[in-house]
């Protein structure tokens, strides 16, 4: 399946929003999605959620014969999944150019900047290796899909734990129970993260983590591989659009590292508490990252912060800590903010507007149904007709001016019962023969035969001469 085209509108408004500092999310220029992290219960699994984006890590191992050129480390793999689940126009089976770029940015970041120790992977020199292998899945693409794949795979490469290893001369005895030997973590020398910007207007408006839209109207988009250490990992710059100045590249390196350093914190803090779980023995799955009880298909959670300039002009002293509920309450009670004096008012189920709060109660819009039915069970059928109401109707109306009247009532009578017919208990029937005499029949003077129930004697004498005339003729 193809990718849905960009309408006129959309090229044409997402650039002029971002120029006027406003974003289709309600977010500023310079904000970051929310970040979460889920670990599963096997080690290495682990759930990034960046904003609408969701990607699936996972890390193994296995046992392999070292490279020639390299005979004293181990080897890492990384291996970037573009699934239809992500998105209609993934194609399975076949990488596409973004899903080889956000291979590719991952391997830069994390494997040539060696970030894991590969010596500590060693068994045996030149015989014998740790091969680690990390699988990451998007499952959903909501933009950015490049920074939290990074962000996946570090964390399940610093949440994998692998099976000790000891050798008895030349065997190699894998130690895969953990009842024997606790496993081993893999060393890691530094965290690096990969961070998105989108360029507008000529490189003039920087957007960090672009959602999709952004993405695709964006006139070029530069990615910065950088640690906590503010050292440069990876860079790559790409678009149609002019190319990005020396000033901007340190702009954006400069807050990759900001936010390289917030991504580690988030990191070891969701580690540390998974830890934590595990030594109480407490359960380790995604339970808490799979709610039920929440609807969250075609929902409308950015609608809060997406009302224009009543979100989008907060004042520069307001607070933000990216909840949209708390933020929109500190407006209301700044003064400087254009949502002072307003008020939220609650019109009909899942639905509200924002008027002054002189005017609560004088909404002149759409009113509610009486009768609110539930989705998917229907309403009352409108095409039912009361057939008792219509009669009342026509005869309030008066007779006179009908085209139909009554003029008879007839019904039919009910037939007569049927003679219970016996029959004999033998096989063959009991023929009976009639005799003209007891059949009371009589012909008239037209050769009808007419009944007589008292006297057949005229039956006869036409018979006869019946056939005197046949013997004449």
């Amino acid at each position: 399946m193809k990718e849905v085209l960009l309408s006129t509108c959309e090229k044409e408004f997402i650039p002029r929003a971002v120029s006027e500092g406003r974003r289709l999310d309600g977010r500023t220029l310079l904000e970051y999605r929310k970040l979460r992290i889920d670990y599963g219960g096997d080690w290495g699994c682990c759930v990034v959620c960046l904003g609408d984006t969701k990607v699936l890590a996972q890390a193994s191992c296995e046992i392999q014969q070292p490279k020639t050129t390299r005979p004293n480390e181990g080897i890492l793999f990384i291996n970037v999944e573009f699934s239809p689940m992500g998105a209609p126009h993934f194609e399975p089976g076949r990488p596409s150019e973004q899903a080889v770029q956000c291979n590719r940015l991952i391997e830069k970041c994390l494997k040539e900047s060696r970030c894991v120790d590969l010596e500590s992977l060693c068994i045996v020199s030149d015989e014998k290796v740790w091969q680690i292998r990390v699988d990451v899945s998007v499952l959903n693409d909501g933009g950015a899909l490049v920074d939290a794949a990074s962000i996946a795979a570090l964390a399940s490469l610093a949440h994998f734990r692998r099976p000790d290893v000891t050798l008895d001369g030349e065997e190699v005895i894998v130690h895969r129970d953990p009842a024997e030997r606790d496993f081993l973590p893999l060393s890691l020398h530094h965290h690096p993260v990969c961070v998105s910007f989108g360029l507008f207007n000529g490189g003039r408006d920087v957007v960090v983590d672009p959602a999709v839209l952004e993405e695709r109207t964006a006139e070029a988009q530069i990615v910065v591989g950088i640690n906590a250490y503010r050292e440069l990992t990876a860079l790559h710059l790409g678009g149609t659009g002019s190319p990005a100045t020396n000033q901007l590249v340190m702009t954006c390196a400069s807050l990759a590292a900001q936010r390289a350093s917030e991504v580690v914190r988030i990191i070891k803090e969701t580690l540390a508490k998974d830890s934590e779980a595990r030594l109480k023995r407490s359960r380790v799955s995604f339970m808490d990252f799979i709610n039920l009880q929440k609807i969250t298909t075609l929902s409308q959670e950015a609608m809060v912060t997406a009302l224009g300039e009543l979100t989008m002009g907060r004042a520069k002293d307001e607070p933000d800590d990216g909840d949209a509920e708390e933020n929109l309450e500190a407006m209301e009670h700044n003064p400087k903010s254009p949502m002072s004096g307003m008020v939220v008012e609650s019109v009909f189920r899942d639905s509200a507007v924002i008027i002054p709060k002189g005017d609560i109660g004088t909404w002149q819009g759409p009113l509610p149904r009486e009768e609110e039915e539930e989705i998917g069970m229907g309403g009352p059928n409108q095409w039912d007709v009361n057939v008792s109401e219509m009669r009342a109707s026509s005869d309030s109306d008066g007779g006179e001016d009908e085209d139909v009247q009554l003029v008879a009532q007839v019904s039919r009578a009910d037939k007569p019962p049927m003679a219970e017919i016996e029959l004999s208990g033998s096989e063959e029937e009991e023929v009976i023969t009639l005799e003209p005499k007891e059949m009371n029949l009589d012909q008239g003077s037209d050769g009808v035969i007419e009944s007589s129930p008292d006297d057949g004697s005229k039956y006869g004498k036409n018979k006869k001469k019946k056939k005197r005339k046949a013997s004449q003729r």
